[in-house]
C-alpha cells in the first residue's frame, strides 16, 4: 500500500509507474508468484485456483471439525479467501523437539516442523498445516484482519468495475419472499420453489461468472440438475415476470 500511495499522490512523479508495479508484484506473490507456487488464500479451487491453502489455524476451522478443516478431507474445509500468514524466516520448533515433547510429538509435529519449516530458505519456511501447542504453528498459518484488511485494500487498487449483463447483483429480500432452493449443498438435482409467482427460466453460473446452464420454465416450480458439475460455489439466478432472484448454491 505504501508503494501504491506513492504512486496515488505522485511523491516521486518519475517513480509513479514502477511503484505501481512494485505494489501488483505483491499481489502476483500472494496469489501464487512464490517458490511454492501457492496461492496463499484458503479453499480457492472454485475461484479459479489451482494450489491454494487447504487449511489454517483457526477456531472456526480447526483441525478436527469434520466439516471446515481441510479442503478435500473434511466436508467442505475452510471459507476460501482467507489470507494466511506466510512464511517466517527464523521459526523454531518447539524447544522440547526434537525428542523431549510428551506423547509423540516428535513423530508428528517435531519431525514435520523441522523438514518443511525450520530448515528451509526465509521464503520456503511456510507449511500447509494446521498444528496447534506445542507446535505454534499459527505464527504462520493463521489469518489476521491486520493483513486481511491490507491485502483487500490493495487488491481494490486493481480491480475494475466493468459493464457487464452476466454479472449478477444480490437482491435484498425478506425470507417470506424468496424463492426456496434445496438441498443446498447438493450433488445431483437442486429444486426450486416460489409460491410468490410463476418462474419464467433460471440461469446458473459459476464462480468466475461464466454461464454453466439456463432453461425455461413456467409454474412455481423447477429443477437444476448439478450432477455433473464440479464441486465449488455457483450462483442460480432464478426468473419471474419482471423480477430475478440469486442465489449461491453449493454443489459437493
Amino acid at each position: 500500500m505504501l508503494f501504491y500511495v506513492s504512486a496515488e499522490h505522485s511523491l516521486f512523479p518519475a517513480n509513479d509507474q514502477l511503484y505501481k508495479e512494485a505494489a501488483e508484484d505483491y499481489l502476483h506473490y500472494i496469489h501464487g508468484v512464490n517458490p511454492f507456487g501457492f496461492v496463499y488464500l484458503t479453499n480457492m479451487n472454485s475461484y479459479g485456483a489451482s494450489n491454494s491453502l487447504t487449511q489454517i489455524f483457526h477456531t472456526w476451522f480447526d483441525k478436527d471439525s469434520p466439516k471446515w478443516a481441510k479442503v478435500g478431507v473434511s466436508t467442505y474445509g475452510p471459507a476460501p479467501g482467507f489470507l494466511a500468514g506466510g512464511p517466517k524466516g527464523g521459526f523454531k520448533a518447539p524447544d522440547c523437539c526434537p525428542n523431549k515433547c510428551d506423547w509423540n510429538w516428535n513423530t508428528v509435529v517435531c519431525q514435520p516442523i523441522n523438514h518443511l519449516v525450520t530448515q528451509q530458505p526465509p521464503a520456503k519456511s511456510y507449511a500447509d498445516v494446521n498444528v496447534g501447542w506445542p507446535a505454534e504453528m499459527w505464527e504462520i498459518v493463521e489469518p489476521s484482519c491486520g493483513y486481511q484488511v491490507a491485502y483487500i485494500r490493495l487488491l481494490s487498487k486493481f480491480v475494475h468495475q466493468v459493464q457487464d449483463p452476466n454479472v449478477i447483483k444480490e437482491v435484498n429480500i425478506s425470507p417470506e419472499s424468496a424463492p426456496e432452493i434445496y438441498p443446498n449443498p447438493s450433488k445431483g438435482t437442486v429444486h426450486i420453489r416460489f409460491v410468490q409467482e410463476p418462474l419464467t427460466g433460471w440461469e446458473l453460473f459459476d464462480a468466475q461468472m461464466r454461464l454453466v446452464a439456463k432453461r425455461q420454465v413456467s409454474g412455481h416450480s423447477a429443477q437444476v440438475d448439478v450432477s455433473t458439475l464440479s464441486q465449488g460455489i455457483y450462483f442460480l439466478r432464478i426468473m419471474t415476470d419482471g423480477k430475478s432472484y440469486t442465489r449461491r448454491v453449493i454443489v459437493r
